[in-house]
């Protein structure tokens, strides 16, 4: 089973205080483009500079990531990828670290100006793979005067079943994963969790156990 280190524990939030656009890095990656069908890859990720307490660090733009994917061609020039392109993609963030995303046709609950519930093809950023998956959408919506960066969350079961879960603003943002309990059966320690209100590393920290029980 594939663990990722949860989008959570990576980026804390969208800090805007003295950002500047400065360009592109380019890091190794793959695309996917059927079934088991792998191609290495270099992909191409814009980037700002963020100046927060008199220190300057990189942070990348992956709200993109989730639409498009740029990767640099046999000829040395780029070619923009989208959802119904190709199956996944990934990117070697660093040695041990890792993003990987798989295309989606997904109910997106606030979308567009009005925040209605819609369906899309999107890049799910997956944060865990095994009899239940956990992906993430981060994604931002101008709508009713009010900006608003969502994170969509959705599980995926063995049987293919694809849930998105409900969130709830309540001190941040939880969610509630009550719908979807059946599919946590048998698992001694989902007492513990309190379905109804979890954030989102307890999310992660639930999907990720059961995963490991079922493994054992």
């Amino acid at each position: 089973m594939n663990r990722l280190i949860p989008l959570i524990l990576l980026l804390s939030g969208s800090l805007s205080l003295h950002a500047q656009r400065l360009g592109n890095d380019t890091l190794p990656g793959y695309i996917v483009k059927t079934g088991t069908d792998t191609i290495q890859s270099k992909l191409v990720l814009a980037y700002k500079m963020i100046k927060e307490k008199k220190t300057l660090h990189k942070e990348y733009e992956t709200e993109q990531w989730h639409k498009r994917a740029i990767v640099i061609n046999a000829a040395g020039s780029t070619d923009t990828l989208y959802p119904n392109d190709i199956s996944a993609y990934g990117i070697y963030l660093n040695h041990i670290t890792q993003a990987v995303f798989r295309s989606s046709v997904v109910i997106i609950p606030h979308k567009g100006l009005l925040l209605n519930k819609g369906n899309d093809s999107r890049f799910l950023r997956m944060e865990l793979e095994g009899p239940i998956s956990l992906y993430l959408y981060r994604h931002t919506e101008n709508g009713l005067g009010a900006t608003t960066t969502y994170y969509d969350r959705y599980l995926r079961n063995e049987k293919g079943e694809m849930t998105v879960l409900k969130i709830k603003v309540w001190l941040g943002i939880a969610y509630n994963l009550e719908e979807v309990e059946s599919w946590f059966a048998g698992y001694p320690e989902l007492s513990k969790f309190k379905l109804k209100d979890m954030m989102a590393v307890e999310v992660w920290m639930l999907v990720d156990g059961y995963n490991r029980w079922r493994e054992h």
